[in-house]
């Protein structure tokens, strides 16, 4: 066993290292500032048999909800979310109503003003 001590300590130095690297290269990338695609509500309509059918970005929908409250950004989360015709009506088409108040009701429980502007009674 004492024989692989200097091969788990090699493998540990060269883990830390790439890390390290790994690090400081992505903290160079945000500096330089990050290109994000736009990430639609609706990625198109398909013609299925004579039928249009629209696919709805449902990850976008299940989790940027989640990620504006914890992260803090009430303002964006009630004008892009909670109070945006276009994000009620995909996400009520692409999951359903109960999806919906979870999101009201998760918003309610986290804002600092849930008490002096109520969104669900």
């Amino acid at each position: 066993m004492r024989a692989l001590r200097p091969l788990a300590e090699t493998i540990t130095a060269v883990i830390a290292a790439t890390i390290s690297a790994t690090i400081s290269s992505l903290r160079s990338v945000c500096e330089c500032g990050i290109q994000v695609s736009e990430q639609p509500l609706t990625f198109g309509a398909l013609t299925v048999n004579g039928c249009k059918q629209v696919r709805y970005n449902v990850r976008k929908l299940s989790e940027l909800p989640y990620h504006l409250i914890e992260s803090g950004m009430e303002a964006e989360l009630r004008k892009h979310v909670l109070f945006n015709y276009d994000w009620l009506h995909s996400k009520l088409a692409a999951a359903s109503l109960p999806d919906v108040l979870a999101d009201f009701h998760m918003a309610t429980t986290s804002f600092s003003d849930a008490a002096k502007v109520p969104l669900i009674p």
